[in-house]
């Protein structure tokens, strides 16, 4: 059985699901697949440029999957889907792209001038969700159609936010920093891999998955770790640029430890604010994010002892250790990126970006 498979299908007019089943493809090389919380994932893979389904790789035109063989129960399990959206070719090969199924919200404009006054975080993002499936006027040729809005959690909480002409996936982003401001909640918006494709917004996503424990020389194979001293701050300064004309809102944010550090000051621009509150939560997160150490964490992850999406899903909590050298990592982190590659010989190599568990 091949290792891996690539699955091609054309759109159906009528919603722009999948249609007729197009291309099984078992040879491609180098494929890989990558999924980030609140993201676009992509997916890549080569052919020669005479393979015989070569002429069914149509950038926006074409569904894909892939999927790999599990060695355990002899089926294979989805690693990725979404849909095609370019092709890199030169005289032997051909290098064929695709993006997931989220990130085809980022391919939807917000209208203009909208404004979301006193809502519900879930509420917010349920309208522009929605509003990117159905595009008004144009039902049977949104994207995003054939995805359904799934479970949209309700936060309790209001805001009050303006969007004009923005990418809707990055309007949910910006929308989701103001949620998170300094707390250590997780919100996460996904679309399921499996049929029927699904879009959710969970506000607090990510459960401890315990039962593994993920240290170098046993499940990790490969790592880098940065931790983030140089983009270091302990005291956030953020401008904010009101909508309506030149005013300007000013807000300063501490996470880190000025007693430790010193005072480490950066700065930061944002536009669209609504009011003092957005901007000051905004604030918050950035402080938050430049405050941490050990931040940036990539673990190269021995395969056979977990497969893609084997140690659960994005925003879940693993308990990572490293001690080499100076990399000392001793605690939980928090799963944000993966990505996979199934190489030409059948071997696989996986990735996770991860990041410590916030309290």
């Amino acid at each position: 059985m091949p290792p891996f498979v690539v699955k091609l299908w054309d759109i159906n007019a009528s919603d722009r699901s999948r249609g007729t089943l197009k291309a099984i493809i078992t040879d491609a090389r180098d494929i890989g697949v990558s999924s980030h919380a609140n993201e676009g994932g992509e997916l890549f893979f080569t052919l020669p440029w005479n393979h015989p389904s070569i002429q069914e790789c149509d950038p926006w035109e074409r569904h894909y999957e892939v999927t790999r063989l599990n060695r355990i129960s002899g089926g294979y399990d989805v690693v990725g889907v979404g849909l095609l959206d370019d092709t890199d070719e030169d005289p032997n090969d051909v290098i064929i792209r695709g993006r997931d199924y989220l990130s085809l919200f980022d391919s939807s404009i917000s209208g203009a001038n909208t404004s979301h006054t006193s809502q519900e975080y879930g509420a917010i993002i349920s309208t522009q969700i929605s509003a990117a499936i159905f595009q008004p006027s144009f039902t049977t040729k949104s994207v995003t159609r054939h995805i359904t809005l799934g479970t949209i959690d309700n936060t309790s909480q209001t805001t009050t936010v303006i969007t004009s002409y923005q990418p809707r996936l990055e309007f949910v982003r910006s929308l989701l920093d103001i949620y998170q401001s300094d707390s250590s909640v997780r919100p996460i918006v996904s679309v399921t891999r499996s049929t029927p494709f699904t879009f959710s917004f969970q506000k607090n996503a990510g459960v401890d998955r315990t039962q593994q424990r993920f240290e170098f020389g046993g499940l990790i194979n490969d790592f880098r770790y940065v931790p983030g001293f140089a983009d270091f701050g302990t005291q956030a300064f953020a401008v904010g640029q009101k909508r309506e004309g030149a005013t300007l809102l000013f807000s300063s944010q501490g996470y880190a430890s000025e007693t430790t550090y010193g005072i480490i000051q950066k700065g930061t621009l944002f536009i669209d604010v609504v009011n003092q509150s957005a901007l000051d939560n905004k604030a918050k997160r950035f402080a938050r994010d430049i405050g941490t150490v050990g931040k940036n964490v990539a673990l190269g992850i021995r395969l056979g002892g977990v497969a893609p999406w084997g140690w659960g899903e994005l925003g879940d909590s693993l308990p990572v250790v490293i001690n080499r050298g100076r990399t000392q990592v001793n605690g939980l982190y928090t799963v944000w990126g993966q990505e996979w590659i199934g190489k030409s010989d059948g071997s696989e190599d996986l990735f996770l970006s991860i990041l410590p568990k916030e309290t």
